[in-house]
């Protein structure tokens, strides 16, 4: 009988052959359960060496079965003695049919062998101890008491070795069940030692068995688990929240399923959260006080990431945000006034209106812009007389520069460049509305107009007092072609003296 699990192999003793020729009846062969052909053969080292295992018992249980009873010999008075635990007849009648109990015992062993070998594969040999050995040990009997040819009592022993392995094997689920709940148990105690063991085991019935290989995981780190957590609560204790979390968060990495680690981290990670939130909050208010705006951005957005719904960070940033408007209102009014002191209104009109998009109810930026756009069209209004001032010999444009000139009234002291341009207007107006003499000079036949002025008709020389600008005289006489002359008088200049006659003959 094979001994798996156990080192070697029972071998009977050199004995003569056997009387009958019973002993040389045909038996069925020993088949393994499948064989090398159907499985993969891709398969892994390991199922190699346990089909060779098979292979190995089948040849030598086949071994057992044909050659035992060829060296099977009357048994002498010491090999009568039997182990105590089978019971044995006192004497054994010859008329037992021996050929009959044969068979019996081969048939059992054939059955105890194609177990074993499917229990081999089980690895029921590191599981199932002590009542593995137990079976291999009735079968050693069994095989003694063959080779003695008492086949009865082989067949009784090689009955008992299946027995035992049935009950091994019927017993496997509830072993495994076993194992995982003594596991189960010594892990909830802490007791890791134990917990180990059992997982061990239980994956030794079942190679596969998922919740033992977590739990078995789980047990192996579950001494550095505990360590971590009595570091996490001593330094909560001492309100270091910073060192605690770090600890429960690596005793929960160690083991994600032990929930006292990720209930203690949930637990100091919320009181950080609170103690950070609290920081930031005192950092960004303390920051709007002093009017330091980045770092109490920058501490509201830390707070509100902690808090994304408190109503205190809510206050906080429009706190921040008025404190900006008005910094910002406040950077626009001082370049604003800077530009109108350098009387440039077209930038203060610009920086008004940034400030109203801002506000629209800041009442400098209204008020300003309202004076920026008066003062622009103001500036227009004597640029465009001032750079052409001869617009002002004409009646019209005359009379609407002395319009603008008093609606402009009193000028600030400090618009000196406005002082100026009014009063290089009013100087340009007043020497446009001031007359200027000129003498005209005629034949005495030529009938003479002066156009839009009057009909001065013949004259040798004629006196006129005429305010600034250009002006035409016609002269016509019959019998002679008409002419015309165009004068300008300006102010401070020497008038000229023009002189008009019909000298060209029809």
């Amino acid at each position: 009988m094979v001994r798996g699990g156990k080192s070697g192999a029972y071998r009977p003793p050199d004995l003569q052959p056997p009387d009958s020729a019973d002993s040389r009846a045909p038996i069925q062969e020993l088949q393994p359960p499948g064989t090398i052909e159907n499985q993969d053969r891709s398969g892994s080292g390991a199922q190699y060496w346990l089909w060779l295992a098979l292979a190995l018992t089948v040849i030598l249980s086949l071994a057992v079965i044909f050659l035992l009873p060829r060296t099977v010999t009357e048994p002498t008075e010491r090999d009568q003695a039997v182990p105590p635990s089978v019971p044995i007849p006192a004497t054994a009648p010859k008329s037992v049919n021996n050929k009959a109990a044969r068979t019996n015992a081969e048939q059992t062993l054939q059955s105890l062998l194609q177990l074993q070998a499917a229990l081999e594969l089980a690895n029921a040999g590191t599981w199932a101890e002590p009542e593995w050995s137990r079976s291999f040990d009735e079968a050693d009997r069994g095989d003694r008491l063959f080779s003695q040819r008492r086949f009865r009592e082989a067949g009784h022993h090689y009955a008992t070795a299946l027995q035992l392995l049935e009950q091994l094997r019927d017993s496997r689920d509830q072993r495994l069940s076993a194992a995982l709940d003594a596991g189960e148990h010594a892990l909830e105690d802490n007791d890791a030692d134990t917990a180990i063991s059992q997982f061990e085991l239980a994956l030794l019935i079942e190679p596969a068995h998922e919740i033992a290989r977590r739990a078995l995981t789980s047990a192996r780190v579950r001494e550095e688990v505990l360590r971590q957590m009595n570091t996490g609560k001593d330094a909560s204790e001492d309100g270091d929240l910073e060192a605690a979390e770090a600890a429960f968060r690596k005793a929960a990495e160690l083991d994600d399923s032990y929930e006292p680690a990720q209930r203690h981290l949930k637990q100091v990670t919320a009181e950080l959260a609170v103690q950070r939130f609290n920081t930031a909050l005192n950092r960004a208010l303390g920051a709007l006080d002093a009017g330091r705006l980045s770092d109490a951005e920058a501490a509201l957005d830390e707070a509100s990431a902690l808090q994304p719904d408190s109503q205190v960070v809510g206050n906080a940033r429009k706190r921040l945000i008025l404190v900006r408007q008005q910094a910002a209102l406040a950077g626009l009014r001082g370049k604003a006034s800077a530009s109108t002191r350098k009387e440039d209104w077209k930038s203060a009109s610009a920086y008004y209106r940034k400030a109203l998009a801002i506000d629209a109810n800041t009442a400098f930026a209204r008020n300003g812009l309202a004076l920026a756009q008066e003062r622009i069209l103001l500036h227009q209004q004597l640029d465009h007389y001032l750079e052409d001032p001869d617009r002002l010999f004409s009646a019209e444009p005359r009379n609407n520069a002395a319009r603008l000139l008093s609606s402009a009234g009193s000028i600030p002291d400090n618009e000196p460049l406005l002082s100026r341009k009014i009063a290089r207007l009013s100087q340009y107006l007043s020497e446009a509305q001031t007359p200027v003499q000129v003498t005209l000079r005629s034949d005495g036949e030529t009938e003479v107009a002066l156009y839009h002025v009057a009909r001065l008709g013949r004259f040798h020389t004629r006196e006129l007092e005429l305010l600034p600008g250009t002006y035409t005289l016609s002269g016509s006489r019959p019998g002679y072609r008409d002419v015309r002359v165009v004068f300008t008088l300006k102010p401070g200049r020497s008038p000229p003296s023009p002189e008009i006659r019909c000298r060209e003959q029809i």
